[in-house]
């Protein structure tokens, strides 16, 4: 399967918003985030259990959502942009039934080394809009791009 090609530098402005993603985490997602990261906290899979510790529902997993933001800005940049940095945060908390929608800006554009460098503010809400996650990514591209 070839690369898709990502934007062309010369063609970002910072306030550029990159696509977003939305995703709704299905129980077998988080419990099998669970079993690849060694995670056997139950509240990420186990309802009943979950419910012991006072959530209504699954929470799902910090570094799920920041698996999210780094696919989102994957799909961006495509074949042409490399993730150089990526970063995160939590705000808030997103359970099972929660719709995520991963968000990004372009918030800084300079060269390092005369390549074209992006930098990216990202967001993951809820459906309801409360914010979960906040996050920063730079991006590299090729010279002349």
């Amino acid at each position: 399967m070839a690369a898709t090609q990502g934007p062309r530098s010369e063609d970002l402005e910072v306030g550029d918003e990159i696509p977003p993603i939305t995703v709704t985490p299905t129980i077998a997602q988080l419990f099998l985030f669970s079993a690849v990261t060694w995670n056997a906290h139950r509240i990420h899979y186990d309802a009943p259990y979950a419910a012991t510790e006072g959530y209504s529902a699954p929470v799902i997993h910090g570094p799920f959502q920041g698996g999210l933001l780094s696919r989102m800005v994957s799909a961006w940049a495509g074949g042409t942009g490399v993730i150089k940095r990526l970063s995160y945060t939590h705000r808030g908390m997103a359970l099972l039934g929660d719709t995520l929608t991963c968000r990004g800006k372009i918030a800084k554009k300079y060269e390092a080394d005369g390549a074209p460098l992006v930098d990216l503010a990202l967001s993951v809400e809820t459906q309801s809009g409360e914010v979960t996650t906040l996050g920063r990514a730079t991006v590299a591209f090729p010279k002349g791009s």
